[in-house]
């Protein structure tokens, strides 16, 4: 049986999660009044379009956080590969308890299933792939007031150039380099809503590793030789539909 245990990030919505809890930490709403800042990576403009009826200023001033492009991380561009080598991984029961606070994507019924098969045996053996990606982060600010829009604008710009980066990147596999913060204060502005609105971006890019591991509990063993167990439907191999490839080792019957 082959299992996938999934590792992944979707940064937008941890940066959506550790914004709010900066902006409660700093006490936004009472240095503005009790203005509430409506954090979120769903655009308001969507919003506006889809609903119809919403009224425009209900949604403002907002922060609104998206991925505009996902993609092999620049200082990567000229190496060929974008991948870290795959390796062979012998798995024991600890490994797999601990898989969903390690921040796999799965599920307590998968895990109970997995640890099913140690009933009778010590190990599984599977492979693990990991690949460095590169989002590339906007952070929009946009509210009625320029004076406000500026002011969470800087607030906003503080926690990216500050703690954001650290808090990211806390035990994780990530980084985002200064040189590539941008940020774009004023001279936005949007008249489609029926309301004046003027708006800032600051965007980033931040390097991470994904990662995927494979199960396959019909594996006895790992040897030095040992790249990957498939599904073999090609013409004139005589035994059955799953074969181990090795090295210089397996060939077709004729």
């Amino acid at each position: 049986m082959i299992f996938y245990l999934n590792k992944g990030r979707i940064l937008e919505e941890e940066i959506v999660r550790i914004i709010k809890d900066y902006f409660i930490a700093i006490d936004l709403a009472r240095d503005y009044n009790g203005i509430s800042v409506n954090v979120t990576n769903e655009h308001p403009f969507n919003t506006i379009v889809a609903a119809g009826d919403v009224q425009a200023a209900s949604l403002f001033p907002a922060v609104v956080v998206t991925t505009y492009e996902e993609t092999k991380p620049s200082r990567l561009a000229n190496l060929p590969e974008t991948g870290i080598e795959p390796t062979t991984w012998t798995w024991e029961e600890a490994d797999i308890d601990r898989l969903i606070e390690e921040g796999y994507d799965v599920t307590p019924q998968v895990v109970a299933k997995i640890k099913g098969f140690y009933k009778e045996r010590k190990h599984l053996y599977g492979v693990v792939f990991g690949a460095v990606r590169q989002d590339r982060i906007s952070i929009e600010i946009w509210s009625e007031n320029i004076t406000l829009k500026n002011q969470i604008y800087e607030k906003v710009r503080e926690f990216v150039c500050g703690m954001m980066k650290h808090t990211l990147t806390q035990g994780k596999e990530l980084t985002i380099f200064d040189d590539s913060i941008y940020g774009q204060r004023s001279n936005t502005f949007n008249y489609d809503f029926g309301i004046s609105l003027a708006g800032g971006q600051i965007t980033f890019e931040a390097d991470y590793i994904i990662e995927q591991s494979v199960i396959d509990t019909e594996l006895a063993d790992l040897d030095e030789k040992f790249l990957w167990e498939v599904i073999n439907h090609a013409k004139g191999y005589a035994d059955a539909t799953r074969s181990v490839f090795k090295l210089g080792e397996r060939k077709p019957e004729e």
